[in-house]
């Protein structure tokens, strides 16, 4: 007769670093169950022609682009943060000014920080009035008769074939096909999928050449250029 046995309980003492989640053992007497740390990982672009390409993407009469970034470098020309081969687009030139344009001639523009944290960025279009959004502020509105109800393009995230793109970190990237903010607002760190989320890329994949859309609706994106995007945690 041996010495009997116990499992160990496990505690995690100190601080989590950052990036990482811990969840403490569950289970019954046996002691089993428990689950490893959770990694949250984004997409790093080197500023030129790296992307992350969805083909076919719905547009619709209202709508919302949502995305957490951090600019890492200088800008030359127009840094793509989301676009669909041409406009709409939401892009960041050099002076730190951002763009939300939904045709050649309706646009709106705001200046933003490029202190090399992470922000969040959002613009909504509810059918005639558009607005930009920073870190859940209201930095820019206008108005625009452009109609995309019905047309389908390619979307892009980073940047896209013929254009500079953005040198920094995307995470956290969600389409709607409503406009989702009317006022100053908290923005989530994690979004989430409900009936009006047209895409939703968490970019946890960290590994591979695709970005899986959470919404359910099939929209996975592919890693494109020479080199692709690098998965980095955040």
């Amino acid at each position: 007769a041996g010495q009997a046995s116990s499992t160990p309980t496990l505690a995690f003492i100190g601080s989590i670093p950052s990036g990482y989640s811990f969840t403490s053992p569950t289970g019954g007497s046996s002691g089993g169950g428990g689950s490893t740390p959770t990694v949250n990982y984004a997409l790093q672009f080197d500023g030129s022609q790296n992307y992350v390409s969805t083909p076919s993407f719905p547009l619709s009469h209202s709508f919302t682009w949502e995305a957490w970034y951090k600019r890492a470098g200088t800008i030359s020309g127009a840094a793509r943060i989301i676009d669909m081969n041409g406009y709409p687009v939401l892009y960041q030139i050099s002076n730190g000014d951002i763009y939300w344009q939904i045709d050649g001639s309706s646009y709106i523009i705001a200046n933003l920080p490029d202190d090399g944290n992470w922000h969040h960025i959002a613009g909504t279009l509810d059918g005639s009035n558009i607005g930009l959004w920073f870190d859940g502020v209201l930095a820019a509105s206008g108005s625009t008769s452009t109609d995309w109800s019905g047309n389908t393009k390619d979307l892009h995230l980073g940047g896209d074939p013929a254009s500079e793109g953005l040198n920094g970190t995307i995470d956290e990237v969600r389409i709607s096909n409503t406009a989702r903010y009317t006022s100053n607002f908290s923005p989530a760190t994690s979004f989430t999928s409900d009936g009006n989320t047209v895409a939703l890329w968490h970019l946890n994949d960290g590994s591979g050449t695709s970005a899986a859309d959470s919404s359910g609706n099939g929209h996975t994106g592919t890693l494109e250029g020479s080199p692709t995007p690098t998965w980095v945690t955040r």
